[in-house]
């Protein structure tokens, strides 16, 4: 119980002041009709659920993820305790295992209807919400973080440092690219980022040197929650947001977009400090029953002071 709550205290209130924020803005700026299929769903964080793009982007698109993260942390006692069965000489085989399930996920896609088109993807919206939006099939990639943090634990680890984890990432995004249909959306880069995610823990607890470690990068970590939540928001219904269609020169893109970032770093700010910390400092961990204190030990006179013979 003490995970859970943890997660919901980290979780919710952030989700709960952004998706109201998205709600305001579309009765409020316009632009995007309110309606029950995209509201409603996505404030229980269940939209990723649902194959309709209006239900699972609805009131703030990033929280689709929540419901997969929902998912994931209501089943993790249970995988995780799956996972710590598996024998150590068999988490490598387990991680690869994982790993082409991402790809036959990809496989099991082509199964789905054709029609309608995704505007941005050269796939179908349901081959596109089965291979990238359905919380069950991201569970693979929770499982396989659980495999490596074992693998780790088990001292099963390779010599591979972060810096050439980080390299994995160029050819796993070339591969994006590469790939046809719903093979170049997830599968390419779950190995390189399991690997850098592996590598930068390994790097933490030898205390190596780490680019990760420094202010700039902590601070950018504290408030990468509420970034992800506020930057479609931003760019939504910000100064970039807000001339829907039109196109700007170079140097004045390059300035929309550092006003956007730097919109969006405040609005983070502001909702970590004003909303997730206190939260979590409030709900995280449960409050501890106060009773009265209790009796005081009765007095022991010290025999070897009494005159003898009293």
């Amino acid at each position: 119980m003490t995970f859970w709550r943890r997660r919901v205290a980290k979780i919710f209130p952030n989700h709960l002041v952004t998706w109201a924020l998205g709600l305001l803005f579309m009765v409020w700026l316009g632009g995007y009709a309110a309606t029950v299929n995209n509201t409603v769903p996505s404030l229980f964080l269940i939209q990723a659920w649902f194959p309709a793009e209006d239900v699972f982007f609805g009131t703030n698109g990033p929280s689709w993820s929540l419901a997969a993260e929902l998912l994931f942390y209501v089943s993790f006692p249970w995988l995780a305790r799956w996972i710590q069965a598996i024998p150590a000489r068999r988490l490598w085989l387990c991680a690869g295992l994982l790993f082409t399930g991402t790809v036959l996920v990809a496989l099991a896609s082509q199964l789905l209807p054709t029609d309608p088109d995704m505007p941005y993807y050269p796939i179908s919206w349901y081959q596109y919400w089965f291979v990238y939006c359905l919380p069950a099939t991201r569970m693979l990639e929770f499982a396989l973080g659980i495999v490596m943090a074992r693998i780790i634990m088990t001292g099963r680890w390779i010599p591979l440092g972060l810096g050439p984890a980080l390299l994995t990432l160029i050819p796993g995004y070339a591969l994006t690219v590469w790939l046809p249909d719903a093979y170049g959306i997830v599968a390419p880069t779950v190995l390189p980022l399991a690997l850098i995610v592996a590598a930068g823990a390994v790097a933490d607890t030898e205390n190596r040197p780490s680019p990760l470690r420094n202010r700039v990068a902590v601070f950018f970590g504290e408030i990468s929650f509420a970034f992800y939540l506020v930057h479609i928001l931003v760019m939504w219904y910000g100064p970039m947001g807000r001339v829907p269609g039109r196109t700007w020169d170079t140097l004045p893109a390059l300035g929309m977009i550092i006003l956007d970032f730097a919109l969006t770093v405040l609005a983070a700010w502001i909702l970590y400090r004003l909303v997730e910390v206190p939260a979590v400092r409030r709900f995280a961990n449960a409050r501890r029953k106060t009773g009265p204190p209790p009796p005081a030990a009765p007095a022991v006179r010290d025999q070897a002071s009494t005159p003898a013979g009293r």
